[in-house]
């Protein structure tokens, strides 16, 4: 019989956090309690340090915190807020969510990469201490010039001078291996192991910890199945086992069109996570570069 790696329910980020880094990015299968588990913390900070605590709930695209998601956000804790807040977190349309007691605190906020921009006069109104979730990092594509935006928008947060102790969380699902905020970090991804959790420490005083996350077991000696993604392919083994989806950019035959059918080649390569990488373009109406792996 395989041996089966005995885990917890739910992922914890008490070993990730033991190497007191500002950066915490964690990444694994869906499901496996990786915002829960991150949003219940800052809940638990809310209780006991609300009067020098907030946080900021982070996405990368506009679309992905628009008013209709934003205010179903925290409905899963709902009974936990009532119980120990005493009162579930709202959001108002403009940016805060809050609370309702004896009157209205603004507990935390929202932002995303897309608007960093935008955002560059907000005020956040920033108090000592701050958890920056930043939730679904990882993607198939992203957008021209991210990282700046990226970095603008976690200036937009730490820029204030009362606040002194910052935590950044950054979670996604094993999407594709191909990212841009591994490379803006240095970490190697081919070189991480499920269930490894490593850190780069930088001389200007950067410091990131990084976990690929152990799949999960959902009963003791028993492997994770189901019904519904229980198939022999990548994209149902990322689901349940936490592998990813990708190994390289998703590029492949993307239009189904053959490479024989009005394909050019152009004579340039472009080279990533040690791949090389071959342009073509596709001769049309309106042209289309595509690009496929190669030796």
């Amino acid at each position: 019989m395989a041996k089966t790696i005995r885990t917890t329910d739910w992922y914890n980020p008490d070993r990730i956090l033991s190497y007191k880094c500002k950066y915490n990015l964690i990444w694994g299968e869906r499901k496996n309690g990786k915002t829960y588990s991150i949003m219940k913390r800052i809940l638990k900070r809310l209780v006991y340090e609300n009067d020098d605590y907030t946080f900021v709930y982070c996405r990368r695209r506009h679309r992905m915190v628009v008013n209709s998601k934003m205010k179903d956000l925290w409905a899963e804790h709902s009974k936990w807020c009532e119980d120990n807040l005493g009162s579930i977190i709202k959001y108002d349309g403009s940016g805060q969510f809050f609370i309702e007691t004896e009157g209205r605190t603004t507990v935390g906020y929202k932002t995303c990469v897309e608007d960093a921009y935008i955002d560059k006069g907000q005020t956040f109104g920033m108090k000592k201490k701050v958890t920056v979730l930043f939730d679904e990092f990882l993607d198939t594509t992203y957008m021209e010039d991210e990282i700046k935006y990226f970095q603008q928008m976690i200036g937009n947060i730490v820029r204030n001078e009362a606040t002194q102790e910052v935590e950044i969380f950054m979670l996604g699902n094993t999407v594709s291996k191909y990212c841009p905020y591994f490379d803006f970090f240095g970490i190697d991804i081919t070189k991480v192991r499920q269930g490894a959790i490593g850190t780069i420490r930088c001389t200007e005083g950067g410091s990131v910890a990084f976990e690929y996350c152990k799949s999960k077991v959902q009963e003791l000696d028993k492997k994770k199945t189901s019904e519904y993604f229980g198939f022999d392919n990548p994209t149902s083994k990322m689901i349940l086992h936490g592998t990813w989806e990708y190994d390289d950019c998703n590029t492949k035959e993307i239009d189904g069109i053959s490479w024989k059918d009005n394909r050019r080649l152009c004579r340039a390569y472009v080279t990533a996570l040690k791949n090389v990488y071959e342009i073509s373009l596709y001769e049309s109406k309106d042209p289309i570069v595509f690009i496929r792996t190669v030796n």
